[in-house]
């Protein structure tokens, strides 16, 4: 079992998260403490954060400076969420063992408040069972051992927090599958003593069986055919605890094309958008930077199984199905792995989605930060145009080969270069320099230089003017005006200063040359 993180056991960390203070047994009230609101604001969130960080934090808490119901209630989802069940029973035995050790003194001090960690409990139950199944391995004495600790906190936790309020019944009900499916082992029955008697008259001894047939006897396995259990699946929430015991199963062997095909068929199959405003804004929150952080630090460390591993455990929580910056992790570490089949595979499921559902490009968070950045969006259009499996001439060849290889150089940071190439390309007509100037620009959006793109969309958009581009080179203007239209959008900052105006120009422009193409992008 791994152990708690600063703690060489769990018996030892929950020793220290018990013990008493002096004067006070309970410490302070911590609720206007930063590390209280960093612990708070995180574990109340959609998004997902550092659980190891707030483990830590929440540990230090109870360790050093309170007895505080609202901490421990964290402590345990970030327990669960770093160690599975491991992480799940011993933090929720502390939560049992704080109410029965510290009674009335626990902070917080209001009933009502009491309530509202219990209240909490009953929110995240769904969320802790899904990650205490799909982290670690389960066993019998777990099953057995979390039974236990459900019947205390019903009996003697949940009247003490709200004695109007039930039991944690999805854990229960989980526990219970638990049980039915990994039975404890029934001990063998002892053999009965044999009565003692009056020595009786032997019988005539009978003579020994050959001894290579009683080895072959001895030899012989019983063979006891495999009992196969089945779950039925009565709603939504058992549909899911199913897939990810099978997520768990191919990640645990490393099958990833079994599993990222599993995962994306039950994430991305019945894809419906979320509502959203005029400006393409919903009411999702955005993904914390710290959701991201341990799949970073794998690839910049070249972990890249890991790297994957967090990736795709993270795809499966909340609606980072829509999140598809986090795909590019993911193509990332396919990457790193050599694994080019799998990441050919991803680049086109994401081009079929890219066409199915454009507007999901552009959709924003209820902040206002993107679904996908400005650079990953351009890579997936990318994908979605080369799709068209349009014949192309030797010159067209060449400059999509020297593009591909530019656009490599700009993943590797090496934005300079790849301009450079462009530069290098053969342009006999003004026309070819415009093509290459596009290029030029587009590069500039993949890595994230907008402003840098801008005098170059302006003067496309001028030469299109002057020379009536949109009349004798229709996709030509169509492709400056949707890139033209992504770097102005990437440097508006208000609705209806310059960048904005642009946009709703350039919008008007799309639909009057080809509404059937410009559909997708407006």
């Amino acid at each position: 079992m791994a152990q708690p993180h600063g703690y060489p056991s769990w018996q030892a960390w929950s020793s220290a998260l018990l013990s008493e203070f002096e004067p006070d047994k309970c410490g302070e009230d911590v609720r206007y403490d930063d590390d209280f609101k960093c612990v708070k604001a995180s574990s109340s969130g959609a998004s997902e954060v550092d659980f190891k960080e707030i483990f830590i934090i929440s540990s230090k808490l109870l360790a050093e400076k309170t007895k505080d119901l609202r901490v421990a209630s964290y402590l345990c989802l970030a327990a669960t969420q770093e160690f599975g069940i491991n992480g799940l029973l011993p933090s929720l035995r502390l939560f049992n063992d704080l109410v029965k050790q510290f009674d009335n003194a626990l902070y917080p001090e209001k009933p009502r408040a009491r309530a509202s960690v219990h209240t909490w409990f009953l929110q995240q139950q769904q969320r802790l069972l899904s990650v205490a199944d799909n982290i670690g391995g389960t066993t019998p004495e777990h099953w057995q051992t979390l039974d236990a600790i459900l019947q205390i906190y019903a009996k003697e936790v949940v009247p003490f927090l709200d004695d109007q309020a039930g039991p944690l019944a999805d854990l229960g009900a989980w526990c219970e599958k638990g049980r039915i499916s990994q039975p404890m082992p029934k001990p063998d029955p002892k053999p009965e003593p044999k009565p003692v008697t009056q020595e009786q008259p032997q019988p005539a001894p009978v003579a020994d069986p050959e001894p290579a047939a009683v080895a072959t006897k001895a030899a012989e396995p019983i063979v006891v055919p495999p009992k196969v259990t089945t779950q039925a699946i009565d709603s939504d929430s058992d549909y899911m605890a199913q897939v990810r015991t099978l997520l768990k199963h191919d990640r645990a062997q490393q099958n990833w094309p079994r599993a990222m095909h599993l995962a994306r068929a039950v994430r991305w199959g019945a894809l419906a958008l979320p509502p959203h405003d005029d400006n393409l804004k919903t009411r999702l929150p955005a993904p914390r930077e710290t959701a991201f952080a341990p799949i970073k630090n794998a690839l910049a460390n070249e972990e890249y199984t890991e790297a994957l591993a967090k990736a795709e455990a993270l795809f499966m929580e909340g609606a980072m199905h829509f999140n598809l910056d986090l795909q590019k992790f993911t193509l990332d570490a396919l990457a790193g792995l050599s694994k080019s089949t799998l990441k050919g595979w991803l680049e086109l499921q994401l081009a079929a989605i890219a066409q199915q559902f454009p507007k999901l490009l552009q959709l924003k968070y209820e902040d206002g930060s993107d679904f996908c950045s400005a650079a990953n969006r351009e890579r997936i259009q990318e994908h979605a145009l080369f799709q068209g499996g349009q014949s192309q001439d030797a010159g067209q060849q060449q400059w999509q080969a020297a593009m591909s290889e530019a656009q490599k150089l700009v993943d590797d940071n090496e934005l300079k270069k790849a301009l450079q190439l462009i530069d290098t390309q053969p342009m006999s007509t003004a026309f070819d320099k415009a093509c290459a100037r596009l290029n030029q620009g587009r590069l500039l959006l993949r890595a994230e230089r907008a402003s840098l793109a801008v005098p170059i969309f302006q003067q496309l958009l001028s030469d299109i003017q002057t020379h009536r581009l949109d009349l004798w080179q229709e996709d030509f203007a169509m492709d400056v005006w949707r890139y033209a239209k992504q770097c102005f959008e990437e440097m508006s900052q208000t609705q209806g200063d310059e960048f904005d105006l642009q946009v709703a120009a350039i919008e008007s422009q799309l639909l009057v040359t080809k509404v059937s193409s410009a559909i997708d992008w407006v």
